[in-house]
């Protein structure tokens, strides 16, 4: 038998390799962190960043909301729910306390990398992940820092412009700011294949604590100190992070070592 994901092959009774066993269950938490910014969408006079500058808030004023947001809250929530009741072999009828609750527990279930339509239920999870993100409203305070520093998490992670430590929702491990920025970075040099435009690599790079300037990448390749290795579907040059990261620390050393001789 094989994985019905990735089509490798696995035990007996098995419809999941290890590997996907994971990926799945890791979306799956995803999305228990995804349904309380996705309910505070349902208020449509929300935006990115707070509400509307021009809302009037009455005493008791009625809430509008969003049907769309409120459609896609159903469609987790039965997903979720009818998921559960198959991997707990349960009555129809069980209900849960929430659709964390329902999502939770369909990660601790033994059934899930023996359940015949696992592929089915993953797709579906993945397009309803889409969905939420492209729905949810970021607030403006909060900025990407990176990515969780716990290999088997690795999810991205925001945080307040104040916030010196931050807590992974998916793994509950307590990481610095500096920390979380620190291992994204190294993470993507050491894949060594990673790559990003001038605009993206300069970003990620700012945001791990090295400033860089997307023109300042341009003009090591007009110098000819760094090579392209291809475009992106917008015909945007593409350079490897770990080939910006070998000029970037080079050029802070020589600014270092320079700075240390007219001191002296």
């Amino acid at each position: 038998m094989n994985c019905q994901h990735c089509h490798k092959p696995v035990e007996d009774d098995y419809t999941l390799c290890p590997t996907c066993e994971l990926a799945f269950t890791l979306l799956i938490l995803r999305l228990v962190t995804f349904t309380e910014p996705l309910k505070a969408s349902l208020d449509s006079t929300i935006h990115p960043g707070g509400h509307q500058p021009t809302r009037t808030n009455l005493p008791t004023p009625p809430t509008p909301i969003r049907l769309e947001v409120l459609d896609l809250i159903d469609i987790l929530d039965s997903t979720a729910s009818e998921l559960a009741r198959w991997l707990e072999d349960s009555d129809q009828e069980t209900a849960f306390t929430s659709i964390q609750d329902a999502l939770i527990r369909c990660t601790e279930s033994n059934h899930l990398p023996r359940f015949t339509d696992a592929e089915l239920y993953w797709q579906t999870f993945t397009r309803l992940e889409k969905r939420i993100l492209q729905t949810i409203d970021a607030p403006e305070e909060t900025r990407i820092i990176g990515r969780c520093p716990n290999r088997l998490c690795g999810i991205q992670l925001t945080a307040p412009s104040t916030a010196t430590t931050i807590i992974c929702p998916i793994c509950n491990n307590t990481w610095t700011i500096k920390e979380v920025k620190q291992e994204w970075l190294r993470q993507l040099v050491q894949e060594g294949r990673k790559t990003g435009t001038a605009a993206e690599c300069a970003k990620a790079f700012t945001i791990s604590g090295i400033t860089i300037k997307r023109h300042t990448i341009t003009m090591w390749k007009d110098r000819g100190k760094i090579e392209p290795i291809g475009i992106d579907a917008s015909q945007h040059p593409l350079y490897k992070y770990a080939d910006v990261y070998r000029i970037a620390t080079r050029k802070n050393a020589k600014r270092l070592d320079k700075n240390s001789t007219v001191t002296a």
